[in-house]
Parts: C-alpha cells; sequence; structure tokens
C-alpha cells in the first residue's frame, strides 16, 4: 500500500507534512483522539489504546509519524508537567505495541523529540552524539525516545526526530516571537536551534525515502542566539535597533499569559550532523533566507 499513518496530525506541523505526503501522491491517514479533519486525509479515531480498528492502518504503510505531546510553552505546574510527560511517553509506548503486532509493520516509524533532549547546555555545541542533559524536558525527551527506540518492532527502522524551534507563518512560535518588539530576551546569549517548517517537511519525507535506524536533529545548519534571532527578525521587518527585554519583565508577562518562562529563557546549541552527513540538504540553512521566506 502507498499511504502513510500520522499519529497527533492536527496541529501545524501535522498538517504541514500531510499536505507533503499528499503532494507526493502518498495518502495519509490522520490518526486523532478528537476527530479531526485534515484536508485530503482519511480520519481515524484514537484513544491511546494499543488495540483497536486504527492498529488496520498501521498494516503495510510506508511510515508512522508520532507527533503527540501537550503544548510545553504553558505553565510548568506539577499537573501540566504530568499531562507533557504522559501524553508523550503513553502514545509512544501504545503505538510500540501495536507496531510489534502489526502483521505487515510501517518500514519506518518517525517519531517526534526535541532538542530539549540536550538540556541548557550554555554554548557547548552539540551533535546527536552528544549526551542527554539534566531537567525536566531533557528527562521527558530521554523517556520519550527509548519508548519508540527500544519497542519490540524488529521489523521497522525507528527514527526520533529532535526537533528545533519550529518556525511557520502561522502556528508555533515564531508567530510569538513576532508579536515582542526587543533586541532579545533575558541576557539574549541562550541559543535558539531553529527549522523552518518547510524543511521540516522535507525531512521527514526524506527519511521515508531513506529510512534509518537512530536519532536525527531537525533543525538548520545555523543556530543563532536569543539576541541574534530578534535583531535578525527586528531589521528584516524594518524596526530601528531595540534593547533587550529584562529577564524579570519577561518571566512577569509570561506568568501573566500562562507561559513557562524557562522555555525562551534557556537553550542549545545544536547542529544537523547526521541529516547532513546522510545527504540532506537545507532548503533554509540560514536564518536570513528564512525570515525572508517566512515574512
Amino acid at each position: 500500500m502507498n499511504h502513510v499513518v500520522i499519529a497527533g496530525g492536527t496541529g501545524f506541523v501535522g498538517r504541514a507534512l500531510a499536505a507533503e505526503f499528499l503532494e507526493r501522491g502518498t495518502d495519509v491517514v490522520i490518526l486523532s483522539r478528537g476527530g479531526g479533519v485534515v484536508e485530503g486525509a482519511t480520519t481515524a479515531r484514537w484513544d491511546g489504546n494499543p488495540e483497536g480498528e486504527w492498529t488496520s492502518h498501521l498494516d503495510g504503510a510506508k511510515a508512522v509519524v508520532n507527533l503527540c505531546g501537550a503544548a510545553i510553552a504553558n505553565k510548568w505546574t506539577a499537573a501540566w508537567r504530568d499531562e507533557v510527560y504522559r501524553s508523550r511517553v503513553e502514545p509512544t509506548e501504545a503505538l510500540g505495541k501495536a507496531v510489534a503486532k502489526s502483521a505487515s509493520p510501517p518500514k519506518l516509524w518517525i517519531n517526534a523529540s526535541g532538542v530539549g533532549y540536550y538540556g541548557n547546555t550554555g554554548d557547548t555545541s552539540l551533535s546527536e552524539a552528544s549526551p542527554a542533559g539534566k531537567g525536566f524536558l531533557a528527562e521527558t525527551c530521554v523517556d520519550w525516545e527509548s519508548a519508540c527506540l527500544e519497542a519490540p518492532a524488529p521489523r521497522t527502522h525507528k527514527l526520533v526526530l529532535r526537533l528545533g524551534v519550529v518556525l511557520a507563518r502561522e502556528g508555533g512560535a515564531f508567530v510569538e516571537f513576532k508579536k515582542i518588539p526587543c533586541g532579545g530576551i533575558g541576557s539574549g546569549r541562550q541559543w535558539i536551534s531553529w527549522v523552518h517548517l518547510d524543511d521540516v517537511r522535507r525531512m521527514v519525507s526524506w527519511a521515508v525515502d531513506n529510512p534509518f535506524d537512530g536519532a536525527v536533529n531537525c533543525c538548520a545548519p545555523d543556530p543563532v542566539t536569543n539576541a541574534q534571532f530578534f535583531r535578525q527578525l527586528g531589521s528584516r521587518r524594518g524596526l530601528p535597533p531595540l534593547p533587550p527585554m529584562p529577564e524579570f519583565v519577561f518571566r512577569a508577562a509570561a506568568a501573566a499569559m500562562g507561559k513557562e518562562a524557562s522555555v525562551v529563557l534557556e537553550g542549545q546549541r545544536v547542529s544537523p550532523v547526521v541529516a547532513q552527513a546522510r545527504g540532506f540538504n537545507f532548503q533554509f540553512p540560514d536564518l536570513q533566507s528564512a525570515l525572508d521566506d517566512l515574512l
């Protein structure tokens, strides 16, 4: 069969991936708890149970892509930390059980992860070979990835996609960043490992065509500091040079909006070593080209 299955595919990344495959003539099945509809795709209801009618869609699939996970930007109360963790690990474990039982399992399982895997690492340059970091996000990513990579599904390639900050015209962090006129946030020295949404689309379809196992950093080869990012963004929008936003101001604003400030005040300097070594070429390898396209 010529189809891919996308779990958690109703967000802006999932919809972009669905569009990518549909444009390539590949059928798309969206696994959704709420029954959300993606134009051109088939929707199958999935409640996170490893059994049910939805599992039949795995048979003969070219790939299954798992994007399930609650937003990390919300304030990290104890309840929300639990939701962030469970909404990632539990669906991944369920998928692993279903893939293992499939009579004709997908050739490739791509499971989302994040560059938060590496923790808050300052100026250290990181590759896929770098160790996992410390803290809530890093520890969540470790268990999230393990649920995929250690699943008993030997007939399926398993790849974890460590996503950077995805820049898109609609949805995600970029929409929020455009609302903040400043020359950086906090010290401005924290790194932003970013990727254009079109390159996420291209990397996923490239991996489906060239399946392999392990981890791949899905971020552009041009990580920038927070200050560099906001200065380039302001310049591209025709704004004059602006001072940075003090950390205490940003923390207060984030708290008022029910957001988690540390997501922006911490960072990682990540390079896509594996993808480039395997021949993947970025359409938007530097921030200026990405901003030119997005704006």
